[in-house]
Parts: structure tokens; C-alpha cells; sequence
């Protein structure tokens, strides 16, 4: 894998923006900005900066529906860096947000398997310790391990009312 620093080919920068190869050598004609080295035979290289103004560019264009004049008056407008520092921010804000709802969905799992591992334990200091023996066999298609986990997570705490109870009782 290339640093983030490096040069990147014109088939490189294409498959990261998912962008035929000449809709990146139009963009050049059209945009004056983007301007990458040439080797001999023409072989083009982009530089980070070029990336970032590429990868801006087909934001405005495929995301926010931009045309191509509209995206050329925003540069003379506002500038090159004011158009890429805006783009930088809603990339940063679009991976906050992802990584918000991620933990969203990491904390969700924790409390549905809390719910259900307070509702085990519930029925089986009502019903019994034949009831976690019946979790074991309903529960047969499930992951074994999970299950096996949650089981002894249901006798320490069966336990630990228990030593609760023996605490309370030598206390008085």
C-alpha cells in the first residue's frame, strides 16, 4: 500500500473515485487547477493535492449535483483551498457520524443482550436450575460458546445473590 504522501497514477486516482480514466484527463481540460506531473511518454502522476482537488471535485459533481460551471464558479468564486478545507470538514464530519452510529449499534447489542441475560437469570432463580439446563437445549442451534458464556454469567450471579444473602444475614 502507497503513503498517503506519494504520487499516484492516473489508474490509481481512478479506481479510488470510481472514474473512468478519461473523465480525470476532461477534468484537466476544464479545470485549470488540476495540473499533475508528466513523464516522459505522457504518463501522469498526482500529487496529494491534486487527489484531495479531484476527489472534491467529484463530490460536487456525482454528490451535491454540481454542473461543471457551477463547480468552475465556485473555485473562482471562493477558491481552490476554501473548496478543499470544505471538503476535508464534511469528510471528517461523515466519519464522526459513522463512527457515532457505530457505537450506537455496538451499545444497542450490549443492552438487548443485558435485557435477555436479566430475563435468563430472572427465570432461572424462579423456575430453577432446571431452566438453564432447558436454556442449553433450546438454545441448541445457537453458538454453543455464547451460550455456555452466558450460562455461567447467569450462575455468578445467582451465586453472588447468594454470598449477598450470607452477607446480609451474618451482618445482623
Amino acid at each position: 500500500m502507497k503513503s498517503i504522501h506519494a504520487f499516484k497514477t492516473i489508474s490509481e486516482v481512478s479506481s479510488d473515485l470510481g472514474v473512468p480514466q478519461h473523465v480525470l484527463r476532461f477534468w484537466e481540460k476544464r479545470f485549470s487547477n488540476i495540473k499533475p506531473m508528466t513523464r516522459a511518454g505522457g504518463r501522469r502522476f498526482y500529487r496529494p493535492a491534486d487527489v484531495k482537488l479531484l476527489k472534491a471535485i467529484n463530490k460536487l459533481l456525482y454528490v451535491d449535483s454540481y454542473t461543471i460551471k457551477g463547480v468552475q464558479k465556485l473555485f473562482k468564486e471562493c477558491g481552490v483551498s476554501h473548496v478543499i478545507s470544505l471538503f476535508d470538514n464534511i469528510d471528517k464530519n461523515f466519519i464522526a457520524q459513522r463512527e457515532i452510529k457505530k457505537n450506537k449499534i455496538k451499545d444497542d447489542q450490549v443492552s438487548v443482550f443485558k435485557n435477555d441475560l436479566f430475563d435468563d437469570a430472572v427465570l432461572v432463580e424462579e423456575q430453577g436450575s432446571d431452566y438453564s439446563d432447558s436454556i442449553q437445549i433450546g438454545k441448541g442451534n445457537l453458538n454453543n460458546d455464547s451460550v455456555d458464556y452466558k450460562i455461567n454469567i447467569i450462575k455468578a450471579i445467582k451465586e453472588l445473590k447468594l454470598m449477598k444473602d450470607v452477607l446480609i444475614s451474618a451482618s445482623q
